[in-house]
């Protein structure tokens, strides 16, 4: 096996179980409290670090995901390979051991996973842009700095859901508070550079910082944002030094300095540092209750370089481990000239500043952080343990007001029940095999959350129909190897990539949506294909098992979280993968000559399902391929769009190829009966079992095979993802669900409010109602904060319309939260508030029973902003006329369905005068002569009018529909035309001219509206004032009513004036009055 094996046979370091160090942290790196009066207030005392970056901070990610690290690295210090590239340990465990933190635990890594006291994002080959690079093409990686933060929410997300929820390992996450008070440490964006010199001309390379620079930027803000506010950021390194690319390239040929280190890459790094140092300044006035400390390690690694000999080290551009006359790396091996010939090793790392030619080596991490812990290379020139404090230089050697909390670790409580492992049978070949544990290799149809957690997380509706929220799974409920766990009495298989509340006991998933059977040297990002392919789904197995093992043998606290060692000879092994292969085949072959890859796929799968039988395995599950030409997707909107089809619709050619890939793969199984004597091969023939499915959907009670319920196609090539937003025709669009997932094979003493609308002028309308029915004010669905819905809720948004609106919020103003997708909002509300209730505790105190919704009052006043979406359009009246009957059979199928949950009383706002509004009257000028006597454009409101009507025969449609159902017509028109016509009679100024805004006849300017600013000589100025005496006008900004008019308009529908028929709000519930 040569160089592969030994790749494999490494020991990893179980971060999460080193105890910190005893005494004092600085003490170990000899920094001295008294460097400087600066650094004498009190220490922060951080709760935790979250660490974002690349192989310099790398903990171990890349080596619990992909590969695991060889030998020699982490020989120096953990006398065994830790997952970081070095003989010992970074800076960022210097850091922790100065703050009195454990090492940081990689978030990638699950066995042993606890984050009390932060976690580690950095990832080896980390960019800070997406770079669409493999690793095994380029040596970048896929978690980029945005997928960190991903990462980062996920976990910061789900710690919150824990506590709320109860869960059994909330002791293994940090606290809600903890996330505010930790250090966020940064050291990323030396692979941008690298790979710009390895791909651009040289002169080229400087171009790129800004884009790389706005990146840490937004990541840096978006953590404010979530309430970070401790920030300590690395600038680069001198790259020109690096002696793998000195020696070997990409700088061999490049002019040197005195000391042998590349002038212009060092050039372009100190570039970078330059635009850093100036973003830092920046986001200190951007982000002012953040303290950023921007560290010079350029200058800490350059003085280490230029001084090395006379620090005790060799020659600064000499490699430790690896080089060679032909680069061999660290800890592999390569053939030359017919031998296969280890990478050479120093014998004294200690010596060296470089341990593999691109990382520092323990010993010069130590020196470096002993350098910067002090705050000697920092702008402002703090400490470490001092860098939450805001204003150090004026705060000088007084005691600092803000010190960070320390976060109190939880004892995890060991796993109830007894072993779970149980003895198979001899007494009868037919006997139940009692499996102690499943382990699953796959791609997405057994992916239970390992893409998800690595990368962003999994959307809604995913999720829906089983777990009633996001599980990481692409499905609405449950996979296949799901049921096999229910079956087999097990917990769902865990993903090997998800860290929190990961337990092994029973088996893990090393499945990842995407993956194939092969390298592909395609990216996540642009060709779809999950870097986590069956070669790498082996290398986390072999590492479970062999951590595991050395879990067990040292006795470490999360022992009972991980299987024993006879646990893997019992357990079953899964397979569900190749499906991907084929399909990438098709994507970039001609369909001929895509069976001639079959082979070559198969070997790779022989040689993973030997190599889990070398180390133990026996009893193998494998599926084949499903009728690839049967899957929506890629009939509908291609590869498959133009391939003939059979009599149900599949792709006759794709599928004859998943034949032929399963009829050699049963070869290949029986072939590996006779090789692997001692294992039980089970091929099980998926193929049958889904195509049969398909062909026999309509008898099932399934609708049509060949739909789908997530996701939206509008043509040809042109698919946005389930719960996924895109651009389709130019236009953001969002794929929701279809009505019931079941039906598809491809997936009066209380009122309640639930508050269907788009206008916030609404909002106080519907306080009031709620104030004059006794019931608290509506908590806004969207908002979570605080909120009690047990009497009711709100769905309404600005800018929200009937109809969806192919716009994003920032291009028109118009919301994302159609009607359709607030009806939505309702069923998940309900369907989640039920099992939420069923819980007991506080949810009772928050969430309605129940029978109250079908006692409730639904209100609706919605369809103003689908008349002026298509105004601003430049469409003209009667074009807007034409799609009203669309807009209203959109509004009828929501209340239609809201009927079938439960829903019997109704009360239905028409939409009111907007011709008299400031926003239409600016944006839409009219001739004079179709001004009315009030002020309002004649034209609009007669087109509210036709509306209005349209709406009334609806109304009594759905009456007629639901004869036991109570439905109110409620005339909001004609109250706000009286209001605005009469507005000196009943005690207000100018109807038309909005209170807050800025400039115009009517105050009112939509790019600089209420609360806007304006830079003045520097300065953001507020010129988008609000009035004096608010209570005196009828409009607040130009859009929406002030809280007098909304009062106003309250007044005199409450009891059922302008009602049809007039039946009063209280007695909505009442058909006959």
């Amino acid at each position: 096996m040569g160089g592969r094996r030994a790749s494999l046979v490494a020991l990893l370091l179980l971060c999460a179980g080193v105890a910190a160090l005893g005494g004092r942290a600085a003490d170990v790196i000899g920094v001295s409290d008294s460097s400087s009066s600066l650094n004498r207030s009190i220490a922060c005392g951080f709760p935790a670090i979250f660490n974002f970056g690349d192989s310099n901070s790398d903990t171990g990610a890349i080596s619990a995901a992909f590969n695991r690290i060889p030998p020699p690295n982490g020989m120096t210090y953990f006398h065994r390979p830790s997952g970081r590239p070095c003989d010992g340990l970074l800076i960022i465990d210097h850091f922790a051991q100065y703050l009195g933190i454990p090492f940081l635990h990689p978030y990638l890594d699950s066995i042993g996973a606890k984050f009390l006291q932060g976690a580690n994002f950095a990832a080896s080959g980390a960019t800070v842009q997406h770079l669409n690079l493999t690793l095994f093409d380029g040596g970048l990686c896929p978690f980029s700095l945005d997928y960190q933060l991903a990462q980062f929410s996920q976990l910061q997300n789900r710690s919150s859901e824990c506590y709320n929820e109860g869960c059994s390992y909330n002791g293994e996450l940090p606290k809600s508070n903890v996330f505010s008070e930790a250090l966020y440490t940064f050291d990323i964006g030396q692979n941008d550079l690298t790979n710009g010199f390895r791909k651009l001309p040289m002169n080229q390379v400087p171009v790129i910082i800004p884009g790389v620079l706005a990146q840490v930027s937004y990541t840096i803000q978006s953590l404010y944002r979530r309430g970070a506010r401790y920030f300590w950021i690395h600038n680069t390194g001198p790259l020109g030094c690096l002696p793998l690319y000195v020696i070997y390239g990409p700088f061999t040929n490049f002019a040197k300095d005195n000391l042998g280190c590349a002038v212009y890459p060092n050039n372009v790094a100190m570039e970078f540092n330059r635009q850093l140092k100036q973003l830092v300044r920046e986001l200190r006035t951007k982000l002012p209750l953040a303290a950023l400390t921007y560290v010079d390690i350029y200058s800490a690694k350059y003085r280490l370089i230029s001084q090395a000999t006379k620090l005790g080290f060799v020659d600064p551009l000499k490699l430790c481990c690896g080089g060679g006359d032909k680069l061999i790396y660290c800890g592999y091996s390569a053939i030359v000239n017919g031998v296969e010939v280890a990478a050479p090793l120093c014998a004294d790392p200690l010596k060296y500043v470089s341990w593999d030619g691109i990382h520092y080596s323990h010993a010069a991490n130590q020196l470096i952080a002993k350098q910067i812990v002090d705050g000697s290379f920092s702008d402002p020139p703090i400490a470490l343990d001092k860098a939450c404090h805001l204003r150090m230089r004026e705060m000088g050697g007084q005691t600092a007001s803000l010190v960070a909390l320390l976060l109190l670790c939880v004892g995890v409580s060991a796993l109830g029940g007894g072993d779970s492992v149980v003895a198979q049978s001899d007494s009868s070949s037919s006997a139940r095999c009692r499996f102690p544990a499943i382990f699953n290799f796959g791609d997405s149809n057994s992916d239970t959350g390992g893409i998800s957690a690595a990368f962003n997380r999994t959307p809604s509706p995913n999720g829906m129909t089983y777990f009633h929220r996001p599980s990481g799974r692409p499905c609405d409920g449950l996979l296949i190897i799901d049921h096999f766990a229910q079956d087999l009495g097990f917990p769902f298989l865990h993903p090997y990539l998800d860290p929190i509340g990961a337990k092994f006991l029973q088996g893990a998933n090393f499945a990842a949506s995407g993956a194939t059977v092969q390298h592909l040297n395609l990216t996540l990002f642009d060709g779809g294909i999950s870097p986590m392919s069956l070669d790498y789904q082996l290398a986390q197995f072999a590492q479970l098992q062999d951590r595991s093992t050395e879990c067990h043998k040292e006795g470490f606290w999360y022992e009972d979280q991980l299987p024993k060692s006879d646990i893997f000879s019992e357990a079953l092994y899964t397979f569900d993968i190749g499906q991907n292969d084929l399909a990438n085949g098709f994507r970039k072959l001609p369909m001929h000559q895509v069976p001639a890859i079959i082979p070559d796929i198969l070997a790779q799968l022989s040689y993973t399902i030997q190599s889990l039988y070398r180390r133990g395995a026996r009893y193998f599950w494998i599926h084949n391929t499903g009728p690839i030409g049967c899957l929506p997707l890629y009939v509908i909107y291609g590869p498959f769009t133009d391939v003939a089809k059979d009599k149900h619709g599949c792709s006759v050619d794709p599928n004859k190829v998943a034949v032929e890939f399963n009829r050699q793969l049963k070869e290949l199984v029986m072939e590996l009966r006779t090789k692997l004597p001692l294992a039980a091969l089970t091929y099980v023939d998926v193929y049958s079992a889904k195509y049969r499915l398909i062909t026999r959907a309509t008898m099932l009670g399934f609708v049509e095979p060949l739909k789908f319920c997530c996701g939206r196609g509008d043509k040809l090539d042109i698919w946005v993802g389930c719960g996924k937003r895109g651009i389709v025709n130019g236009v953001e669009v969002v794929a929701t669900t279809c009505a019931d997932p079941s039906k598809y094979v491809n997936v009066p003493n209380l009122l309640i409010y639930v508050q269907y609308t788009d206008f916030i002028w609404f909002l106080w309308v519907i306080l009031l109602a709620a104030k004059h029915s006794g019931l608290p004010y509506l908590n806004a669905y969207l908002d979570s904060v605080g909120s009690n819905f047990s009497h009711g809720a709100n769905f309404a948004t600005a800018g929200s319309t009937i109809l969806r609106q192919n716009t994003t919020l920032f291009q028109s103003g118009f919301s994302p939260f159609s009607l359709d997708v607030q009806s939505w909002q309702f069923n998940q509300f309900k369907a989640r508030g039920s099992v939420a209730y069923g819980k007991g505790g506080v949810y009772r105190e928050l969430l309605p029973k129940q029978e109250i919704f079908n006692k409730s009052l639904y209100t609706f006043d919605i369809g103003q902003n689908d008349l002026t979406s298509g105004l601003f359009r430049n469409l003209s009246i009667d074009e807007v006329k034409a799609y009203i009957p669309d807009a209203l059979a959109q509004f009828s199928d929501v209340v239609k369905g809201i009927h079938d949950q439960g829903g019997r009383s109704f009360w239905i706002h028409n939409t009111g005068p907007f011709g008299c509004l400031a926003y239409v009257l600016e944006r839409l000028p009219v001739l004079a002569s179709q001004i009315d006597q009030a002020g309002c454009a004649i034209p609009f409101n007669e087109l509210a009018q036709f509306f209005n009507e349209k709406l009334n025969q609806t109304v009594v449609r759905l009456r007629k529909h639901f004869p036991h159902a109570v439905f109110t017509y409620v005339d909001v028109y004609s109250v706000k035309y009286e209001l605005i016509s009469q507005a000196k009679k009943n005690g207000f100024g100018n109807p038309l001219r909005a209170c807050c805004g800025h400039g115009g006849k009517y105050n009112y300017n939509k790019n600089l509206g209420c609360g806007g600013k304006k830079k003045v000589a520097g300065r953001q100025v507020l010129v988008g004032s609000s009035c004096a005496d608010p209570w005196r006008y009828v409009n607040w900004d130009g859009v929406h009513y002030t809280q007098a008019g909304n009062k106003f308009v309250f007044d005199h529908i409450v009891d059922g004036k302008f009602s049809d028929p007039p039946r009063p709000l209280r007695l909505a519930c009442h058909k006959h009055i």
